[in-house]
């Protein structure tokens, strides 16, 4: 079986869709054949032998597409191998506490499907991007962008060892 992977995300304000495109790179830079798709565009998994599935993260849980998507898909995620990154401001600090918090937020989806690896990331405060209501509610928030590069690269060059 080729070793094409998927990386499919869900993102409100972008930032988690960044991260998911150098994921992708990264797993092409391995060797991989990776396409990288928002999961609203995915139409199946049947050509992958690996998703990594990413999502940000809002009111303490995955955004609900990428909920919608692992439902969509459960089956076809069941028979191929997967990895999981979550990419959100309550990463800004990494530590245990952080990490144990949004580890909890990829509850659901580690009972569909035991992960090879799980990436926690920082996310991006940018309210401007930031779609609908809340961009308004956030307008006055603590702007930062809070994700390492070099740990999101490390991340995928482990995932892409794991396979």
């Amino acid at each position: 079986m080729d070793k094409k992977v998927l990386v499919a995300y869900a993102s409100r304000a972008g930032a988690t869709a960044e991260v998911a495109e150098e994921v992708g790179k990264t797993l092409a830079a391995e060797g991989l054949m990776v396409d990288v798709l928002p999961v609203q565009k995915v139409g199946s998994l049947e050509p992958y032998s690996m998703l990594v599935l990413g999502s940000a993260a809002r009111h303490s849980r995955l955004i609900p597409e990428t909920m919608r998507f692992a439902r969509k898909f459960s089956r076809q995620i069941k028979g191929i191998k997967v990895a999981y990154f979550v990419s959100c401001l309550t990463m800004f600090k990494d530590t245990p506490e952080t990490r144990a918090t949004v580890t909890g937020y990829l509850k659901p989806l580690v009972k569909l499907k035991e992960p090879l690896d799980i990436g926690l990331f920082g996310g991006a405060m940018v309210p401007e991007k930031i779609p609908g209501f809340w961009s308004k509610v956030m307008k006055n928030a603590e702007r930062g962008d809070y994700r390492d590069w070099d740990k999101i690269r490390e991340w995928a060059r482990g995932v892409a060892q794991k396979l």
